[in-house]
C-alpha cells in the first residue's frame, strides 16, 4: 500500500541520517589529530552535505567543508542542497529545506536555543541567508506571474458579473503564516508553483468580512444581522448554511516582492512561558531577539473579486460600491496577513 512504502521511505531517511552521525563521529574521534586539509569540496560518501569550522577541504569521512558556513550539516542529498542554491530553484522548496543543522559530539540538532548567544547568531545568520536567497530567486519568476495575472482576468471574464479589481501598495511590511511549519518555527505562505508570497482568497475573504461588519456598523446598527453578511461572504450555520455570491481570487504581487530581515523581541518569554520562578514580569529577563522574514513596503498586489449570483439573485453597481468600500477599510485599519496589530499589512490604492 502507499502509505506503508511512504513510512518505509521516511524510516529509511532516518536509519541513514543516523548511520552517518555515528560514522562522523566514530571517524572524528579516529582523526582526532589529524590536521591535514585540502582545497577542494566534495560529496561525502553517502550523499549528505556537511560544514566544518576548518578550512574549505575534504575531511577524513569524505564530507565537504566550508569555514564560512560555520559547523552545521543540511540532512538532504548533496545534489539537492546545489539545486536548490541555483538561483532558478523554487524558492518555496529552498525555504525549508535548506535548513542548517548543528553537529555537535553527542548530538545532532537544530540550532535553537534562543537564549545561547551563538544559537542567536546562528539563526540571525540563518534568517539573513533564506532572505538573501528569496532575493535572489523570485526576480526570476515574473512570466510566471504575468501568467497568474493573465488566469484570473480570464476566470473573471468568463465567470464574473460586477468584476472587482484593485491595485494596492504595500505601505508597511507584510508578513503571513509565521507560526506555519518551519524548522525556524518563523514560517511564511509561499505560492507552491513559484515560490512568491501572495494572500490566499480564504484570507482576504476573512479580513473583507469584518471590514464589511466594521461599515455596517458606521450606521449606528445595535445589532448586525447575520443575513446581511450571508448575502456575500456565505454561512456555515448548520441549519442554515450556503455558499456566499463573492468570489475573491488569491492576491498576487504584480513583479517579483523584495524580502526584507525583520524582527521580534520578547522581553519576557519566562514569564510567558510560565515558568516556576517567574510568576511576573520582571526587567531582569534577558530580550531575545527573533528574526524573520517579511514583504517589504512597496510592494504592489492587485486584489481581483467577482459576484457569482444564484438565480434568484442579482446585483448592481451598490454591491459592488460596498465591497469596495470594504476593501478600503480592510487597507487602511484591518490590515492583512500577521501583526497587525502593530500596523503590518497595511495597504494603500492605487488610482
Amino acid at each position: 500500500m502507499p502509505i506503508n512504502k511512504v513510512s518505509s521511505n521516511r524510516q529509511g531517511s532516518k536509519q541513514s541520517l543516523d548511520d552517518f552521525f555515528a560514522s562522523r563521529k566514530d571517524n572524528q574521534q579516529r582523526n582526532s589529530g589529524n590536521k591535514q586539509s585540502n582545497s577542494q569540496g566534495s560529496k561525502s560518501n553517502n550523499g549528505y552535505k556537511s560544514q566544518n569550522n576548518n578550512n574549505s577541504g575534504r575531511n577524513n569521512n569524505g564530507n565537504t567543508r566550508d569555514e564560512n558556513s560555520g559547523n552545521g550539516l543540511y540532512p538532504i542529498p548533496q545534489h539537492l542542497v546545489e539545486l536548490l542554491k541555483k538561483s532558478t530553484a523554487n524558492f518555496s522548496l529552498s525555504f525549508v529545506r535548506l535548513m542548517e543543522w548543528r553537529i555537535n559530539d553527542d548530538a545532532t540538532e537544530k540550532i535553537k536555543d534562543p537564549k545561547d548567544l551563538k544559537d542567536q547568531n546562528k539563526s540571525i545568520l540563518s534568517a539573513k541567508k533564506f532572505c538573501d536567497d528569496a532575493n535572489k530567486k523570485l526576480p526570476n519568476i515574473q512570466n510566471e506571474l504575468n501568467l497568474i495575472h493573465n488566469r484570473q482576468k480570464e476566470i473573471i471574464s468568463e465567470l464574473g458579473t460586477l468584476p472587482i479589481e484593485i491595485k494596492a501598495k504595500l505601505i508597511s511590511p507584510f508578513i503571513s503564516g509565521l507560526g506555519a511549519g518551519h524548522p525556524n518555527e518563523t514560517g511564511m505562505i509561499l505560492d507552491r508553483n513559484t515560490g512568491c508570497p501572495f494572500i490566499p482568497a480564504s484570507s482576504i475573504k476573512g479580513v473583507l468580512r469584518l471590514a464589511y461588519a466594521i461599515n455596517l456598523a458606521k450606521d449606528n446598527q445595535d445589532i448586525i444581522e447575520d443575513k446581511e453578511l450571508d448575502k456575500y461572504f456565505g454561512s456555515t450555520d448548520a441549519n442554515n448554511s450556503k455558499h456566499g455570491q463573492l468570489v475573491i481570487l488569491d492576491a498576487y504581487p504584480t513583479s517579483a516582492p523584495k524580502i526584507k530581515l525583520d524582527i521580534m523581541n520578547p522581553h519576557y518569554s519566562d514569564y510567558y512561558g510560565k515558568k516556576e520562578n517567574h510568576k511576573l514580569p520582571i526587567e531582569t529577563e534577558n530580550p531575545v531577539p527573533i528574526k524573520f522574514i517579511s514583504v517589504k513596503e512597496g510592494t504592489e498586489f492587485i486584489f481581483r473579486a467577482f459576484f457569482l449570483p444564484f438565480h434568484s439573485e442579482t446585483f448592481t453597481e451598490n454591491d459592488k460600491s460596498a465591497i469596495k468600500a470594504a476593501f478600503k477599510k480592510a487597507f487602511n485599519i484591518v490590515g492583512f496577513g500577521g501583526k497587525t496589530v502593530i500596523g503590518y499589512g497595511r495597504f494603500e490604492t492605487i488610482k
